[in-house]
């Protein structure tokens, strides 16, 4: 009887550390660039029953993009789209100017990285309580995920909107190099699918 009762306890007390954490986690994404996009996209894969993604914002020098339309800066905000479809990790890279065609990550373990729950942002960071108009990767990396059921983010670097903890920084760091590396290791061209106006073509950017 002891034992039944002191099992019943644990399994209350791991249940309420559990739902304390779920709720101290930030689920309200800033506007970001290239939000619609990726919406878009998003909504498009759905219906292929893909339902999995993650967002990498962040700035790449021109030369990581061969025949590139890039002439007057030596870096660009870019995003990445990533999903997993047909047991395939597919990356699209977006620019300002242009959106372009899925790539093959040679291994999934973008998916499996076994800590990403301990990289989302949490409300005890969030101690400045400000809202940029519009998210940009400048100076930092912008992660976003998003699930059936909810959407998470983190962001990592100098320019960071938040008071980041060092102990979640750990991961952070460690995913968002898995994904540098990622895509480097594909070892892939470029192929520009269409011609894009980060802008114009999709108004909501700007609010």
């Amino acid at each position: 009887m002891r034992n039944i009762f002191r099992n019943f306890i644990l399994l209350f007390l791991l249940n309420n550390m559990t739902f304390c954490y779920s709720q101290g986690v930030l689920k309200h994404i800033p506007a970001h660039i290239d939000i619609g996009v990726t919406s878009n996209m998003v909504d498009s894969l759905r219906k292929e029953n893909v339902s999995t993604f993650f967002l990498y914002l962040t700035t790449i020098s021109k030369s990581q993009i061969n025949n590139n339309p890039i002439n007057n800066r030596d870096s660009i905000e870019v995003t990445y789209f990533i999903w997993k479809q047909a047991k395939h990790t597919h990356i699209s890279l977006i620019t300002d100017s242009c959106i372009y065609k899925d790539i093959l990550l040679q291994t999934d373990t973008i998916f499996k990285y076994p800590y990403l729950n301990k990289t989302w942002l949490r409300k005890d960071e969030d101690i400045y309580k400000f809202v940029c108009p519009i998210n940009t990767p400048y100076d930092k990396d912008i992660l976003i995920y998003i699930n059936p059921k909810s959407k998470l983010f983190f962001e990592i670097g100098k320019n960071a909107s938040y008071k980041l903890n060092p102990t979640r920084n750990k991961y952070r760091y460690e995913f968002i190099k898995l994904l540098k590396s990622s895509i480097t290791q594909a070892n892939q061209t470029w192929v520009k699918l269409k011609d894009y106006d980060r802008w114009v073509d999709f108004p909501e950017n700007k609010e």
